[in-house]
């Protein structure tokens, strides 16, 4: 854990190049890495199931309490049900180290939900 508290792993809207991202203020970008799921296409925004057959890319962040607290209200955490639930993971960093850290984890999933194969919710929105 390092000094900001919570080392949190996001996939899709908050990254880089997400129209959320914005919302990653006052967070330290850590590396990039991969995780363990695959990614389906949810309306505006990726949803993770947790598999070990496939990848998913992201970037880990450092975030202090209340910030995720705001990022656990985005996710739909407190929702009934909670559109996401907050797990444990283990990030592949670019550099071969394993960090463990959190993830959003999408808790509605419907069949009719499209896969995105590549894993990679910014590079896949990019041609849609």
């Amino acid at each position: 854990m390092s000094e900001q508290g919570h080392l949190i792993f996001i996939y899709g809207t908050l990254r880089r190049g997400g129209r959320a991202h914005h919302l990653m203020r006052g967070a330290e970008f850590v590396a990039t890495g991969s995780i363990p799921g695959r990614l389906v296409h949810v309306d505006a925004y990726p949803g993770l199931i947790l598999c070990d057959d496939q990848r998913v890319v992201g970037e880990l962040y450092s975030v202090h309490h209340d910030l995720l607290v705001e990022l656990d209200g985005y996710e739909g955490c407190f929702e009934s049900p909670p559109h996401y639930l907050r797990e444990g993971t283990v990030v592949l960093l670019e550099d071969g180290e394993l960090q463990a850290a959190e993830v959003y984890v999408f808790n509605l999933l419907d069949p009719s939900h499209e896969e995105i194969t590549s894993g990679d919710w910014i590079r896949w929105k990019g041609r849609v």
